[in-house]
Formats: C-alpha cells, sequence, structure tokens
C-alpha cells in the first residue's frame, strides 16, 4: 500500500493486486507497533484512506497474478479473480498493462514441528505471537484482554523467542508485553530468548522500557513445555550458566521466526523471479541492492525481501517506489484520471437549500432505526428542501440527480461514517458541481443503530435530535478552495554520503534538479563513499546535468517552506543562493551554522535526540518525514546504517521528496487557521503553541496607530486548530470546524428533537478528534458495544482544537457532562494537540468550581482508532457516576 500510495502522489497510476479479500497485510491484525507503541488502527487508518479512495488506484482484492510478459516499460499483466468461494474463476480474467512491478508480498510466522515440540497445537493456551496479537486489539474476540481458552483472564504471560538472527521477533515479544503491562500492571511477564542477535543494539532502550515497567528477560536455551496439574503450563529451559530452570505459566506465547509468504513461488515462477534458500526473493545477479531482482523492471519490497520490522518494510517501499518512477519517468502523468470541476457558483450568504439522502444500510442495521419517522422529522428543520431515502447512497445515481437540478446548495448523507465514505460521497458532490466542504455526514449506523440496537425507540429519538446537529452544521458550511502551493523542482539534499549520493541520484533520475551539499572537499573522500555499491553512484553525479554537487560547503540559513525554500550556502568563504522545493538531511553535521543565536534545525522546526541524530515526528508509517512539510531526513542524519541499507533509505527519501517535486502546483486541503483581523489584537498567544512554527506576529501602522495582528502560513499549516483554542477573542479559526459550528451543534444537542420531559439519563456531550477517537467510536458499532442513548458525538479536527469556553458553555446550558476524546500522547498527528487538551484539562476542572460544578462533569480520555470497547465503557461509566451526582444545576 505504500509504495502505491507514493507512485500516484508522483503521478503514476496504479494498480493494486492482492491475493487474499483485504488489503492490509499483517500489520492490520496487529495491536501495536515497535518501538513507538502507536495503535495501529491509528496508524494504519490515514494510508488505508489515502488507496482506497485514489481514482487512480485500481484495488484487486482476491485476485492472483497468471503471467507477465513483455519488458521494463511495457509489461502486459494478466490476472484472475477468486469467485465468493475463494476458487480462481476462469471467467474472471483480468489483463492490463503497466510499466513496472512491485512485489510486496509480505511474510507469515514459520509453524510445524519447531512450534509443535514448545507445546504448539498440542496444549491449550498456547499462541503465536500473531494470535496474541488479535487477542490485544480491542477489536479482537477478547476485547483487548489476555484470555485463556476457558475465558479467565491471563494473569502471567511469558514468551519463547525464536527467530534469533532477526530483532524483529524480539521486539514484537517485547512490545506485547508492554501492552499486557499496560492493561494490567500486575501481570507477571516473562520473555524468554536465546541471544538477542546483531540488531539488538538498535532497541535496546526500547527493551529497557519494557523492563523498567516489569517484564523480566531471561536468557535461555533449549525450552521444554509441558502441562502442570494445576492446569498451568511448565517451562523447562537452560539458563545463561547452563542451569536447567523451570517458571509456570497461564499463557504461552511463542513468537515465532519470520518466515516469506507461502505463496511465493507461484508469483516467483511467473514473474521470472529466484528465491533464496528460505523462499525470500533474492536479489539481482552481482549486485547487493536489496530491491533490485533478476528481471529488469520488477522490484522486492519488505518482508518479501527479508525479515524485517514494518519501518523498514516502509523504507523499502518507499525506495522501490522510486526506482519504479525513475524508470517510468519519460510517463508521468500520462495515465492518470483527470476531474474537471464544473463546481456552481455559490454565495455564502445565500439562504441555505439542503438534499437529505438517508442511507437504509445493511442487514445489520435493518429494522434498528425508525427511518420513516427521522425522515418525517428531518424534512421540519429549517434549510431542509427535500429528504429521500435509498439503499445504498454511493451506488445509484440519487446524489447527482439531486445536486444536477440546482435546487440545492448543501447536501446530507445520513447513515455511514465520515471517516470511512466522506472523501467518497465529497467527489460525487463535486462531479455534480457542489463544492466538496458543503457536504456534510450524519453518522447513524454507528452512533445510532448499531450501538443501542436493544432499544429501537430511544435510538430513533437520539437519531433526530444528531440529525438536528447535522442540519445546523451543514446550514453554515461554506464553499472552500484547495490552497495551491507553487513547487520550485528542485531539491537540495545535505550530505554526501552514501544515503545523500543515492538520494540525489534517484532524485535525478526521476528528472529532478538537485543540489547535493557536502562540507568535505571531495565526495570521494566522505566515509562509506569507497564501497563498490557507492562509487558507480559517485562517478554518475560528476557527470549527470540534473545534479549540482556543492563541496567544501555548509547550509547557512534556510527561510520559506514547502514549496520554495531559500537557502543560503558558504563555500570556501563565499555566499551561494539556491531556491529549492524540498529538503532532505542526509546527514547530521554541515548544517550547524548559527543566526540569530539559532541553529538552522532550531529555525525550521526540527528535533535531535541524545546522540544528536534527527528524529522523525511522523510516525511508524512515515520514518522519514518531519513535522515540517517539505523535510525529510534519512542515513547517517537519523540512524547508523550499513551501506545496503543506507542506500535504500536514500533511494526511498527521494521518493518522499518526489511527492512535492512531481508537479509545478502542489494541492492541499483548505482546512488551515485563517486570521479574522477584526477580533485579533496581536497578543501572539496562538505563535508559541503552533506546532509547525506557521503563526508569526506582524505590526504595521494603520490609521496612524500601530496595529498588530498574526499571519498564517497556509502552505505549512496543518489545520490542528490549537490556535483556535488559545484565542482569548474568537481572532482565529480553522475552516470547515469554526468554533461555532461546535457551539451551535452543542446548542441543538441539548435541545432535544421535540420530545418532552427530561432526559432519562444524563446528557454527555463529547468531542472527539478526527484521527484517533472518532474512529473509535466507530470500532465501538463495528465490535458491537452498546452504551446509553444519552450521548452527543461531535467530531473535531483535533482535541488541541476545543477552547475551555465550549466546554464551560456546553455544560452552563444543561449539559450533565462533557467528555472530550483525543489521540494516545505521542500518537497525535499534530504532536502538541492532546498535549495541550492536558493541560487545558487542569484548568477547566478547577474552573468548574467558579460555576459552581463539580470536577466529575468533564473528563478528558485518550481513545484510540480500535479501541471501540473502551469508549463504551467510558460513556457508561460516566453515565452511571453522573446519575450519582444528579442533574446539572443549570439544567433547565
Amino acid at each position: 500500500m505504500r509504495a502505491a500510495a507514493e507512485l500516484v502522489q508522483q503521478g503514476f497510476k496504479v494498480y493494486l493486486l492482492e491475493q487474499n479479500p483485504q488489503v492490509g497485510g499483517k500489520m492490520a491484525t496487529i495491536d501495536r507497533v515497535f518501538p513507538t507503541m502507536e495503535h495501529t488502527a491509528c496508524a494504519l487508518q490515514p494510508l488505508m484512506l489515502v488507496v482506497v479512495n485514489n481514482p487512480n488506484i485500481a484495488i484487486l482484492t482476491s485476485t492472483e497474478l497468471e503471467s507477465l510478459e513483455g519488458v521494463p516499460g511495457d509489461f502486459k499483466v494478466k490476472a484472475r479473480c477468486r469467485d465468493e468461494r475463494g476458487a480462481i474463476s476462469d471467467r474472471r480474467e483480468l489483463e492490463f498493462g503497466v510499466g513496472a512491478v512491485i512485489v510486496a508480498t509480505g511474510l507469515e510466522e514459520e509453524k510445524g514441528e519447531p512450534l509443535s515440540r514448545l507445546g504448539y497445537g498440542r496444549l491449550d493456551n498456547v499462541l503465536t505471537g500473531l494470535e496474541f496479537e488479535r487477542q490485544l486489539s480491542e477489536l479482537g474476540p477478547t476485547g483487548g484482554r489476555p484470555t485463556l481458552a476457558s475465558g479467565k483472564l491471563a494473569r502471567r504471560v511469558t514468551w519463547i523467542v525464536r527467530g534469533e538472527e532477526s530483532a524483529v521477533t524480539l521486539m514484537s515479544a517485547s512490545a506485547q508485553a508492554l501492552s499486557v503491562l499496560g492493561k494490567d500492571n500486575t501481570a507477571q511477564v516473562s520473555i524468554l530468548y536465546a541471544e538477542a542477535g546483531a540488531e539488538y543494539s538498535r532497541h535496546a532502550e526500547f527493551c529497557l522500557k519494557v523492563e523498567e515497567r516489569g517484564a523480566s528477560y531471561v536468557q535461555a536455551s533449549a525450552p521444554e513445555v509441558h502441562s502442570a496439574q494445576t492446569g498451568d503450563l511448565i517451562v523447562a529451559y537452560l539458563s545463561a550458566d547452563g542451569q536447567r530452570e523451570q517458571l509456570e505459566t497461564e499463557l504461552l506465547v511463542i513468537s515465532a521466526p519470520l518466515a516469506p509468504s507461502t505463496g511465493n513461488r507461484i508469483p516467483a515462477d511467473r514473474l521470472g523471479l529466484k528465491l533464496d534458500e528460505r523462499g525470500f526473493f533474492r536479489c539481482a545477479p552481482g549486485s547487493n541492492h536489496p530491491i533490485l531482482t533478476s528481471r529488469e523492471g520488477v522490484f522486492v519490497c519488505g518482508a518479501a525481501e527479508g525479515p524485517k520490522g514494518i519501518g523498514a518494510s516502509v523504507i523499502q517501499a518507499c525506495a522501490a517506489a522510486a526506482q519504479a518512477a525513475a524508470l517510468l519517468a519519460p510517463a508521468r502523468g500520462s495515465e492518470l484520471m483527470q476531474r474537471t470541476k464544473n463546481l456552481r457558483p455559490i454565495n455564502v450568504i445565500d439562504e441555505p437549500k439542503i438534499a437529505v439522502v438517508i442511507e437504509e444500510g445493511g442487514a445489520d442495521t435493518e429494522g434498528l432505526l425508525d427511518l420513516s419517522e427521522i425522515a418525517e422529522y428531518t424534512r421540519t428543520l429549517p434549510g431542509v428542501g427535500v429528504v429521500v431515502a435509498t439503499p445504498c447512497a454511493s451506488d445509484d445515481g440519487e446524489i447527482s440527480e439531486l445536486i444536477s437540478t440546482g435546487d440545492f446548495n448543501r447536501l446530507i448523507v445520513v447513515g455511514p461514517s465520515p471517516i470511512t465514505h466522506e472523501t467518497l460521497f465529497q467527489r460525487q458532490a463535486e462531479a455534480a458541481g457542489l463544492n466538496r466542504y458543503l457536504l456534510e455526514m450524519v453518522n447513524l449506523h454507528n452512533h445510532c443503530a448499531r450501538v443501542h440496537a436493544q432499544d429501537k425507540s430511544a435510538a430513533t429519538q437520539k437519531a433526530k435530535i444528531v440529525m438536528k446537529m447535522g442540519v445546523v452544521r451543514a446550514r453554515q458550511l461554506e464553499p472552500l478552495q484547495d490552497v495551491e502551493v507553487n513547487v520550485t523542482r528542485s531539491c537540495l539534499v545535505i550530505g554526501g554520503c552514501p544515503s545523500g549520493v543515492a538520494c540525489a541520484s534517484m532524485l535525478a533520475a526521476m528528472g529532478v534538479r538537485v543540489h547535493l551539499v557536502e562540507k568535505e572537499a571531495e565526495l570521494e573522500g566522505v566515509h562509506g563513499n569507497d564501497d563498490p555499491l557507492v562509487r558507480p553512484l559517485v562517478a554518475g553525479l560528476a557527470t549527470n546535468g540534473n545534479v549540482a554537487v556543492h563541496t567544501a560547503a555548509t547550509v547557512r540559513t534556510v527561510d520559506g517552506s514547502l514549496g520554495h525554500f531559500d537557502v543560503e550556502l558558504i563555500r570556501q568563504g563565499k555566499e551561494e543562493r539556491v531556491t529549492v522545493g524540498a529538503i532532505v538531511l542526509a546527514s547530521a553535521t554541515g548544517i550547524e551554522e548559527a543566526r540569530n543565536g539559532l541553529d538552522l534545525a532550531t529555525c525550521v522546526a526540527l528535533e535531535k535526540d541524545e546522540d544528536g541524530l534527527y528524529l522523525s515526528t511522523q510516525g511508524i508509517l512515515n520514518p522519514l518525514d518531519f513535522v515540517t512539510e517539505g523535510m525529510f531526513n534519512c542515513g547517517p542524519a537519523r540512524a547508523v546504517l550499513g551501506t545496503e541499507d543506507a542506500i535504500v533509505d536514500g533511494e526511498a527519501a527521494a521518493s518522499r521528496a518526489a511527492c512535492i517535486l512531481s508537479s509545478s502546483v502542489l494541492l492541499r486541503p483548505p482546512v488551515v487557521s485563517v486570521v479574522v483581523h477584526e477580533n485579533c489584537d496581536g497578543c501572539a498567544y496562538c505563535v508559541d503553541p503552533c506546532p509547525t512554527g506557521s503563526i508569526t506576529l506582524l505590526e504595521f501602522m494603520e490609521a496612524g496607530a500601530i496595529k498588530k495582528v498574526v499571519d498564517v502560513n497556509e502552505t505549512t499549516c496543518i489545520g490542528c486548530g490549537i490556535c483556535m483554542a488559545t484565542c482569548p477573542k474568537k481572532g482565529i479559526f480553522v475552516r470547515h470546524f469554526k468554533p461555532e459550528y461546535a457551539a451551535d451543534m452543542v446548542e441543538a444537542a441539548l435541545q432535544g428533537a421535540g420530545s418532552s420531559g427530561d432526559e432519562p439519563q444524563p446528557l454527555i456531550v463529547c468531542f472527539c478528534c478526527n484521527r484517533c477517537a472518532y474512529p473509535g467510536t466507530d470500532a465501538a458499532a463495528l465490535v458491537g458495544a452498546q452504551y446509553p442513548t444519552s450521548v452527543r458525538i461531535i467530531r473535531t479536527v483535533c482535541s488541541g482544537t476545543i477552547h475551555p469556553n465550549i466546554i464551560t458553555d456546553a455544560l452552563t446550558q444543561g449539559a450533565d457532562g462533557v467528555l472530550l476524546c483525543g489521540c494516545h500522547p505521542g500518537e497525535c498527528r499534530s504532536r502538541e494537540g492532546i498535549r495541550r487538551a492536558q493541560d487545558r484539562a487542569e484548568a477547566i476542572s478547577l474552573l468548574l468550581e467558579d460555576f459552581g460544578l463539580e470536577q466529575e462533569r468533564f473528563r478528558l480520555e485518550f481513545i484510540a482508532a480500535s479501541e471501540g470497547r473502551k469508549f463504551a465503557r467510558i460513556v457508561q461509566e460516566m453515565t452511571d457516576e453522573l446519575a450519582t451526582l444528579g442533574p446539572s444545576p443549570y439544567k433547565q
């Protein structure tokens, strides 16, 4: 998926062929990933949505490759789809042309007799690592709790780590142990390993963290497993000093060696590739480059090439995408589906005329809501022009017909979640002539039907209130235009090490102009450049017309932002200036010249660890990205790597940069901050909290007086809304998420839907961040969790967006409680959002006393995209607590 996302952003049509019924691979089955311990659902979801919703990626699931014929740049692919029974169908044969092929067939756990000797398949409560991941996941069969075959929760869990040639198995066991301890800090956790392996040192700090949390690491060999009379498991082993010892455990997890996919043999034969003795794809003869295969134009990446973790797999996927993009550079953009927009002009002052399309849903929601009653109520709401019901809003022409009449200037789609369907319906609205940002979605399926399945009447009454909230928001929506960023199609690569050389070479092959800066006098003298893999690349740079090599040079300053950076170089005491659209740091040195007391890393908001290496801040699926958009790192700038890995790192960084540099204009979503000049008094409270440094304070003369106001760089703003929650005077807001939208939705939530009497349960207004917590509410529906109908969910761009006044206003208007749900610390897209929300939560709790309210009426909770059961549990707990407190004194 990552290679597909890279290539489509660089202007290429992509076919994603997957033999399983769904995409996502093994990562989709994992609860958390090391060493960041991100929730996989939160990390994977943005990538999944990019792939699934892009019209230039054709996803072919349940499909197998039959043959590949032709030459690089002109291959002919034949494939066959499986039928509903999983059998290959002769009637469903596909043929299409491609220019390059990337093989990413993944991996499996090695099972068989070695695991059987350890009790797997013979004894109860012996699982493999991937099987245990399903227990750890909130979406799994045990709701995220280690559980024995008897149904009892496991309190003693032991891991036996096999496959010591790779650190992945040990790190996976460590991550699972940390998850267990996070759910139950009294659990007894032991990890038995034979040898840590050469890669262990790269993750020693992580293992120390796990050990400090309570895990025991035991060096052990020759393990044997048998049942105890108590029903527990006895694990006997040789200790490091050769003594025979044993421990008793309830649950045993075998971290099995990582093996190639059992299906590798078939695609290898059909692609004309060779496998090694273990079954992984071999690299090209005479080459140690792990991405290149024996067939030109066919590349391999990730676990198809050998055992590795997710971060390393992502980097190889980017490098493989770079190789394919370089091969196909002349054809860039030639096969993309270009959508021409013919949008009807709409003025924000026009009276809202809303078309409401209610999707009836599938069998799992049928009969759970009275849709006729909901539709009839919706017709009475101000601004609603028509309400229609349809079995599936995305499959028929209902939306197109309604919008094409020209009678409506707003659209509400009722039923599915905006997380999974918003992009789809935005495209449909836009194709019919309506600006995509005039669409609102009301999530009745996951917020009413599925989570209140046992009370149709109450669920229907809540659905009417939720409909009113949606209509209130839809009335205020404004047409927005994408932010156009002009891109200088050249790149600055800092560091002439193997990674920097590989990055520059690959970008040049893609047709991108490159400035390579190295502080040494000659590239040949840089450590690692005498390696046989690197020497040809260094030699090629000297004659490459797309590369300007600046040796004996350092970077002094960088000004500008994504798409246009002005760079000042110092070369042999003289100044040189270059302009680039992206920057790649391949070295941790050579950029430390100070100006105004700040080094360059500080000026462009980059972070380093204690060893001086630059830190990626965008999670496990973006290991080369900084929070400062347009800047990437690779090689020795971020990690200590061998030559082969360093080259792959550089090529991967080239792919990341090419996603920006492949077009002269980059379109960014308009959901960014905007200053309200008449309200802004230049207090600058919003400047320092901005995680991307996108806000600056301006001073100028106006009407004979000094005027202070802040200014937002739309190119770098990520629309997190932290500034909006910081401003005391409503002087800044995020487009599409104005504070009045949330305030009016709260008012609608508290007014009810025409029902009489008080709410039967305490009424809770719940704000959920779009990245993690809101998908978590969807997950509650997915697992069938049930919770009280009196919660009203409002989607926000980030937990850091919510101003304290919105919370206190909700409580003083009659809400019994307010629940703010955001990302887990360390997983926030903006880095700062959830931390700011935490800081404000403490202040809000104290502020409630001034309003005569108990602190328990407000809660801040961390909800991952997979933690649906947790969300339901928290709602029930808060409802019970508020019921004990009694109704809000402000409730009328």
